[in-house]
């Protein structure tokens, strides 16, 4: 996870009361600098995550249900998921590959493990990661 959706994740806890909030008290709120708070809050209201009211008296507001919202699904508003591996971007050129015209077994493992941690990212909601977290009883 990068600071972008760092950031995001500070302002819709912020927004969580789902009252009108402005830029300048959700920054002081979030801590987070308001040039990123901005182009952060404009991702949200274009994937109508939050409403933004413009004007004197406006603000941001939260209206989309953090417990139906995923890590997965921020990272994605934000354009902001990370491959464990360059190898597994579309785009990759992979010199192994072309160089012995074969399938490369490290990359179809990272493959995997990509599923695996992406699977983890969609089962693990916003509101969730608001929540208390329990002790461990393991020991």
């Amino acid at each position: 996870m990068n600071r972008k959706v760092d950031y995001a994740l500070r302002l819709l806890r912020a927004l969580q009361d789902q009252e009108l909030h402005t830029t300048s008290s959700l920054c002081a709120l979030a801590c987070i600098p308001k040039p990123f708070a901005h182009k952060i809050l404009n991702s949200l209201h274009k994937a109508n995550v939050v409403q933004n009211i413009p004007g004197a008296r406006g603000g941001s507001r939260l209206i989309a249900d953090l417990g139906l919202l995923s890590l997965y699904d921020l990272m994605q508003i934000l354009d902001e998921r990370e491959s464990i591996s360059p190898c597994l971007e579309p785009a990759y050129q992979c010199e192994w590959r072309a160089c012995h015209e074969s399938r490369c077994m490290v990359c179809e493992h990272l493959r995997s493990i990509q599923a695996q941690v992406d699977s983890i990212y969609r089962a693990k909601t916003i509101a969730s990661l608001f929540e208390e977290v329990s002790p461990s009883h393991d020991k």
